[in-house]
């Protein structure tokens, strides 16, 4: 029982400097998500043998639609209104990770 985060990756490319502010323009190659905080720790256990049956809040968004499609067997309270998915973006350039927008700035 935990937050279940779906962390999503960004990877990308930087071709130029935003002229309104001085930040990097970052260019998207790809992406791709995972599960984060408590669903993170309940995928890794059944590697050590363990069964693992988890309980948490999804939102019924974008994010908790796509948080169920990438990995675990979630006994999840899909459709908790007004509750949104927690959602963490990170955005790759190279070896550097840039932080994303604020979560609370993700549509509902």
């Amino acid at each position: 029982m935990g937050d279940f985060i779906l962390d999503r990756y960004v990877y990308g490319d930087v071709d130029r400097i935003n002229p309104e502010a001085p930040v990097p323009v970052l260019r998207t190659v790809r992406a791709n998500s995972s599960v984060g905080g408590a669903g993170n720790v309940a995928a890794a256990v059944p590697a050590m043998g363990a069964k693992v049956t988890c309980v948490g809040v999804i939102g019924n968004d974008q994010a908790g639609e796509e948080l169920n499609r990438v990995g675990l067997e979630l006994l999840a309270l899909a459709n908790w209104l007004p509750e949104r998915t927690a959602l963490e973006d990170r955005l790759r350039l190279n070896d550097f990770i840039l932080p994303g927008p604020p979560p609370d700035s993700h549509e509902p």
